[in-house]
């Protein structure tokens, strides 16, 4: 029919029934509030290794900082953390690692009035695919994951959504 559906609803159909409107079906929120000590560190750093759920789904599971897709389709996937300690001038490199490949990035330079850094891609997956939050050292200097701002929320956070069908 000609009904619009809410925002952040996707148009569905199984086949059988009629297209209709729903919220997304695969969606995951993880965060991790155990920071992560230097994050800048020499070689690669796993940055969610610690993380625990907070919203699950059965289609997304979490073993050691890696989550593995039941259904292939068309993801968005955001990375967020506040760094709590920076050095002067230090800057990180945050990649997404898409079945152990970096694909998606961001560069940041974070000073210490400056603390976000936020990676959002999208990415068209198929079913097992895997993702890890890994960094990478671009300039010397300390640089921590935060685990919760002064309210106690967490502010390291993945989220993964299926937006999508793979075509």
């Amino acid at each position: 029919g000609n009904f619009a559906g809410t925002t952040g609803q996707v148009c569905v159909a199984n086949g059988t029934s009629v297209p209709h409107w729903e919220n997304p079906q695969y969606s995951s929120i993880w965060y991790q509030n155990a920071p992560v000590q230097d994050m800048n560190g020499s070689g690669t750093v796993s940055l969610m290794t610690t993380g625990l759920v907070d919203l699950a789904n059965p289609n997304i599971t979490y073993l050691a900082g890696v989550w593995t897709l039941a259904e292939a389709g068309l993801y968005n996937i955001i990375f967020q953390t506040d760094p709590t300690t920076v050095g002067a001038g230090a800057s990180t490199r945050i990649n997404f690692r898409i079945n152990g490949t970096y694909q998606g990035s961001v560069i940041t330079t974070v000073t210490p009035s400056v603390q976000s850094i936020t990676l959002d891609k999208t990415y068209r997956l198929n079913a097992g695919s895997t993702v890890e939050v890994i960094s990478q050292p671009k300039v010397a200097g300390i640089i921590n994951t935060s685990g919760s701002d002064d309210n106690g929320a967490a502010t390291t956070v993945l989220t993964i959504t299926r937006i999508g069908a793979y075509v």
